[in-house]
This record gives C-alpha cells, structure tokens and sequence, in this order.
C-alpha cells in the first residue's frame, strides 16, 4: 500500500511539471521581475572605487582624466567646439573624484552650439540586458530640448551618433532609449522638472493629429503613481534597466528607471496598465501596456551611448550646462554611490 502511494505521488508530481511547462508556453502574458534583490554592485565599492573590476562591469567612466583629449580615447566622437566639453570641480555626494563632465551649449546663433554631446560604441555588442547607472545634474535657468543619456542599439554598429526624428525606425536598423529631463523645463527654465523616456523604435506610436500627423517622434512614458519630478540644480543618481526581445517576433523586451535608487517605473509584456494619449503613454488606470519589440532581426543589439545637451534656449548668449559624473555600464542593477 505504501508503495502504490509513492508511486502516486510521483505521477502526480511528473503531472504537474508537464502543465507547468505547457502553461509557459501559451499566449500568457510573461511576468517580470521585481525590483532586483540586493543594494546593487555599487554596494561593494564604497566611492565607487575599483568598481570597474568587477566581473559584471562592462564600462565605467569617472570622467577624472587630466584632459579632454585623454577623455576622448575612451570614446568615438564629440562635438567640435573643444570649449564646449570641460571639466568641472561639482561632483555627486559620496564621490571620491575631484572633477565631473560638463557639456556646454552657447546660443550664438549656430546649431552646432546648441547641441554638444561625446559618444561611445559599445564592443561587442549586448545581446540580452543592460544596465546603465550614471550622475547628472542639470542648471535652473536653462531651457532644455533633448538632453540626458540616450543608449540603443544601431546595425551595423556605428561609431557616429545620431537618429532621425519623424520616421519609424526599422526594425533590423536601430532603436534608442533616451533619458532626459522631460515637461516643464523643456518649455522654460525651471527648478524642478519631470524626467524620464523619449524612445525610438520599431513598435512605436505616431502622431494621429495636428502638424505631426504620420510622423514619429519621440514616445514618452510617465508615472502618475511615483514622483518622476528631479531637482535639477542638485546632482540625480539615474538608472536604467533595457532588456532586448527575445525571440525577435516577441515584444517582451523590459525597460526600467530608478532615480535616487527608486524605481520610478518598469515597463514590459502586458505591465503596467495605462493609457496612450498621441505618443505619451502615462502609467496608473487603463490597459495593459503591450510590451517592447524592439527589433527583429537578431543582428540589432544594444551598441552605443550617447551623453548629450542640446537645448533651444534663445536668450542672449546663454550657456546652459550638464554635468555628468560616475557613469557604469553593467549586466546586473548597479544602484547609487555607498560610503
């Protein structure tokens, strides 16, 4: 008798694994994660220090070389007004540098001083996710356009920045995540300001009305439960989460934002619900957002940064900065400096 029972609960047990399986492999919507378990790699290395060795770093830039120039050997391109990259004494709390990276746009009339920005192609390329941790802090008298950190994914892998605006990217070309201070400072100077998503790629929405009517620009995405707002006179610990759809048909790719080591959002298949309006999709009540295709062709890969200030700001000669310090590129959360 206790041997029929044994081999009962084994039947049972082979059962359950069976549907279990067969169950992943519907049309059920995928779950994601939740906020990664631990403080994060940064948690090992107070300071930052030394942070770049460990075996999950793939980049890391604390922007103390003695010049620009030194600076550049890391990176593929910059803008070519040299007066518009310096170097600045401001640095983040619980930083151990002595300097941060200032990028600066002049309005002198020239388009090319409106836009300043240093690029890196990523080598090789990322196949899966990515997470992407850096400083930033912004001025208050500034009007901002596009201006943060962008990171994507571009085939062939180009040493060159830049993505065109108006058209849907193909999906075996490109994609870009753009981070970057969004609402009130992007029409005049503000103190506070929210900051978030402006993305590029294959599954994107365009504009159904008004002037922009067909055309694709940039998506947003926004909270209305959590507070995307940042200080903008004060030094921002962003992170990024990008995970690439896997197979290429699918549109479970992942995208997540911490500010100041919160997450502010996490975005995928079916998760969260909210609501599109035009090309800005808000987060709270509503419908399941539809997930992330952002290729299909599994020679696009996650390839590039691009640290940027482009602003249209027309007062007389204004300077507006950002500065820029301790950025880390990793395959697992990174989270803010210890001490």
């Amino acid at each position: 008798m206790k041997i029929g029972v044994a081999y009962l609960r084994t039947a049972l047990a082979i059962i359950f694994c069976i549907l279990s399986i067969l169950s992943c492999q519907g049309d059920e919507p995928r779950k994601i994660a939740t906020q990664p378990k631990g403080k994060g790699i940064a948690a090992e290395f107070p300071g930052d220090e030394k942070i770049e060795e460990h075996p999950d770093v793939i980049f890391s830039e604390k922007f103390e070389e003695i010049s620009v120039a030194n600076l550049m050997s890391n990176w593929n391109q910059k803008t070519n007004i040299a007066t518009n990259i310096v170097f600045d004494p401001s640095v983040p709390s619980g930083s151990k540098g002595a300097q941060s990276l200032r990028l600066v746009t002049v309005d002198d009339g020239t388009n090319a001083n409106e836009n300043t920005f240093i690029y890196k192609k990523i080598s090789p390329d990322i196949t899966d996710s990515i997470f992407v941790r850096f400083y930033i802090k912004y001025d208050s008298d500034t009007k901002y356009h596009h201006s943060g950190v962008y990171v994507g994914g571009k085939n062939p892998p180009s040493s060159t920045a830049g993505l065109q605006g108006g058209v849907l990217p193909l999906g075996n070309v490109e994609f870009h995540v753009g981070t970057e201070i969004r609402g009130t400072a992007n029409f005049s100077a503000a103190t506070n300001s929210l900051y978030g998503f402006y993305n590029y790629w294959m599954g994107m929405h365009p504009f159904t009305t008004g002037t922009n009517a067909g055309l694709y620009y940039g998506n947003e995405f926004f909270n209305s439960t959590t507070n995307d707002n940042i200080d903008l006179a004060t030094w921002n610990c962003i992170e990024i989460m990008i995970k690439l759809n896997s197979p290429v048909t699918a549109s479970n790719g992942e995208l997540r934002l911490w500010i100041n080591g919160v997450q502010i959002t996490h975005l995928g298949n079916n998760v969260p619900s909210g609501i599109w309006n035009e090309t800005h999709f808000t987060e709270g009540s509503g419908i399941p957002f539809e997930g992330f295709q952002w290729r299909n062709d599994a020679a696009l890969n996650l390839n590039y940064i691009w640290l940027k200030n482009f602003n249209d700001d027309n007062s007389a000669d204004h300077h507006g900065n950002i500065y820029f310090d301790h950025l880390v590129i990793a395959r697992t959360y990174i989270g803010p400096i210890t001490q």
